[in-house]
């Protein structure tokens, strides 16, 4: 689903607004269920191009700096979901997507609340 959607990431000096890079950036923190090798649930996941991705994984930033990075963008990702989830133009299966990670949050979108 993060295929050419904008980056959500937007890490100043870093971001290259590229869509065409943008992947699903997964938490890296330990209370969204990242431990070791094991990844962050999708639904603790933001948009991000190339170079946002690596800053926050393999970067040298301090952690709480990538914490906020990453926790900005997840409440911009979870406002694209909303819109994702209840737009008739995208299709079924990023609505469903969109629908299954906010459930999982508890942040369905406001018309279903």
């Amino acid at each position: 689903m993060a295929r050419d959607r904008p980056c959500l990431l937007l890490v100043p000096a870093v971001c290259t607004h590229r869509t065409d890079t943008t992947v699903a950036c997964h938490s890296n923190l330990g209370e969204h269920g990242k431990a070791g090798a094991r990844k962050a649930d999708d639904c603790y996941s933001t948009w991000g191009c190339a170079a946002c991705h690596a800053w926050l994984d393999q970067g040298p930033a301090p952690a709480r700096q990538k914490r906020f990075a990453f926790m900005s963008g997840h409440a911009r990702q979870v406002l694209a979901w909303r819109q994702i989830a209840t737009d008739p133009t995208e299709p079924e299966r990023f609505r469903r997507a969109a629908g299954r990670a906010l459930a999982h949050l508890n942040a369905t979108p406001l018309e279903a609340a």
